[in-house]
C-alpha cells in the first residue's frame, strides 16, 4: 500500500507540474511570491493526496501562475509556484481541489471531485486573497 501511495504521490505531482505555466518561466521573469499555508477540511475520508490548485483571478495581471499544493494527511498544504514551499504572489485566487484515489492496479481512479462544484474555478466557492507578507489561511471547509 505504502508504494502505491508512494506512487500516487509522484504522479499528482508530476501533473500539477506539468499543467502550470509558471515553472517554464526563467529565473529573472519570476513574480515575488509570498509564503502561504493552509488547510483542507472534508467530511468523509481523509482528503490525503489531494491537490489544490489556486487559479489568479486577474489573468491581466503579470500573474500568470497557478499555485499549486499536495494536502497532507492532517489536511495541511503548503503553496508551491517555482519551487517547493515557496508560496504564492500576491493577488486573489479561486482554489479548486482534484482528489484521485489510486484504483486496484495502483493507477489513480476516478477524481472524487470532479463532478462538484470544487472542480471548476468558475463555480469553486474557495475565494480567497494572497497578501505581500506570510499568509496563513482560513480552513476550507468542503462538504
Amino acid at each position: 500500500m505504502h508504494r502505491c501511495l508512494e506512487k500516487w504521490q509522484w504522479l499528482a505531482l508530476l501533473v500539477a507540474v506539468c499543467s502550470l505555466y509558471g515553472c517554464s518561466r526563467p529565473k529573472g521573469d519570476r513574480v515575488p511570491v509570498f509564503p502561504v499555508r493552509g488547510r483542507v477540511v472534508f467530511h468523509g475520508p481523509k482528503a490525503q493526496y489531494a491537490m489544490i490548485v489556486f487559479h489568479p483571478v486577474d489573468q491581466t495581471s503579470k500573474n500568470h501562475n497557478k499555485p499549486f499544493g499536495q494536502i497532507a494527511e492532517d489536511g495541511s498544504f503548503v503553496l508551491n509556484t517555482y519551487d517547493t514551499g515557496d508560496g504564492a504572489p500576491a493577488g486573489k485566487y479561486v482554489a479548486t481541489v482534484i482528489w484521485r484515489i489510486p484504483g486496484p492496479d495502483e493507477e489513480p481512479g476516478k477524481d472524487i471531485f470532479a463532478q462538484t462544484k470544487y472542480a471548476s474555478p468558475a463555480n469553486s466557492p474557495l475565494k480567497v486573497t494572497i497578501d505581500d507578507r506570510t499568509n496563513e489561511l482560513e480552513p476550507f471547509r468542503l462538504d
